[in-house]
């Protein structure tokens, strides 16, 4: 029976950090499980959650510069936290920084050039997990449900509160879908307040609903699309930030996003029978929560705050392990390409 040790990165569009999780895989007869080692959220500087925001808009030359550049920034991250922690890994696998994705036109970009990034590193890198996915016709996401399949079993569903909201049903054919935009709304509106967030949703809760806007949030059609669906950053742009243009306060617009979040996670949850495990950002936002449970009369499974806080960046360690075991890490059923691939760019160690 092997072990494998593998450092996970995850970058989320709520641009709140670089998750870094560190942890020991083992196959047990046909399961998979893992056990965290080490786990650290690393805040990103003002400069550069500026140009990570920015980056959208910016020259191709622009962004190939960016590319590089965060991938010595992923690069010195990881091997700052490994030799704090005086530990160290058999493999690194990122997700890097979503900045374009766009799979109805055959294109996603995640920036962290992975060769910037093994540059740090003695052991071999996995980067670039969704793209091969685009190519075959998927939506190259959701990902992270084919981990929860395999190290969340015993829950019906994983919920995932994050920049996006997503979900995965755990059951013979697995299916899983983005649910809508989250804590990058949330977050992007108590930002104008000069916080990183709405704490606990205290802001939220202290706003009024405003009724006509909730109505047209939750009229756009994405929601009534089937799965497999998902969202980017320009969904947000093009459908949700343009809506907030005719109100002026941040508490009224925060809770009637929240109540939107709330309303479209119930919906999604009511056919799911059985705990779900709820993780990301969102499962601290007690607001929010309460919400979720008073329109879905449920109550939601929350881990201990390593789980919550870290999921996202064990499964793609996951993942990378088994793109580096050349064994399938995305289930086209679920992203639409209808494959079993084994996805990602593999780095090999220095000789």
């Amino acid at each position: 029976m092997q072990t494998f040790r593998v450092l996970g990165l995850m970058s989320g569009t709520s641009l709140d950090g670089l998750d870094l999780a560190l942890a020991d895989f083992t196959k047990e007869s046909d399961s998979w499980k893992f056990d965290l080692i080490a786990a650290e959220t690393v805040n990103y500087s003002e400069d550069w959650v500026g140009r990570l925001r920015q980056a959208v808009h910016g020259s191709a030359l622009e962004i190939t510069r960016l590319d590089v550049e965060y991938g010595h920034l992923l690069g010195r991250l990881s091997s700052e936290f490994l030799q704090r922690n005086r530990l160290e890994a058999d493999l690194v696998a990122s997700h890097g920084h979503t900045i374009f994705h766009r799979p109805d036109e055959g294109f996603t970009l995640q920036i962290g050039n992975g060769n910037a990034l093994a540059s740090h590193h003695k052991c071999p890198v996995v980067f670039d997990f969704r793209a091969l996915d685009v190519c075959e016709g998927g939506q190259g996401a959701p990902l992270v449900p084919f981990g929860d399949f395999h190290l969340f079993s015993d829950y019906a569903g994983c919920l995932n509160i994050g920049g996006f909201a997503n979900v995965s049903v755990n059951k013979s054919l697995p299916m899983a879908w983005d649910i809508c935009p989250a804590n990058y709304v949330l977050n992007f509106l108590a930002n104008k307040l000069g916080y990183s967030y709405d704490n606990e949703g205290q802001i939220s809760r202290s706003g009024s609903l405003i009724q006509s806007l909730l109505l047209q949030l939750e009229s756009n059609s994405y929601y009534q699309r089937e799965s497999p669906k998902s969202l980017g950053s320009e969904f947000v742009m093009s459908d949700v930030f343009p809506l907030f243009n005719s109100y002026s306060s941040i508490p009224d617009l925060l809770r009637t996003y929240t109540e939107h979040i709330a309303k479209r996670i119930a919906t999604d949850l009511k056919n799911i029978n059985g705990a779900i495990l709820t993780t990301g950002g969102g499962a601290k936002n007690s607001f929010l929560i309460e919400r979720i449970e008073c329109l879905s009369d449920r109550i939601l499974a929350k881990p201990s705050v390593e789980i919550i806080d870290f999921k996202e960046a064990i499964v793609f360690a996951f993942l990378g392990l088994l793109r580096h075991l050349n064994l399938p890490n995305i289930d086209g059923r679920i992203t639409g390409s209808n494959k079993f691939l084994s996805s990602g760019n593999i780095v090999l160690s220095p000789q």
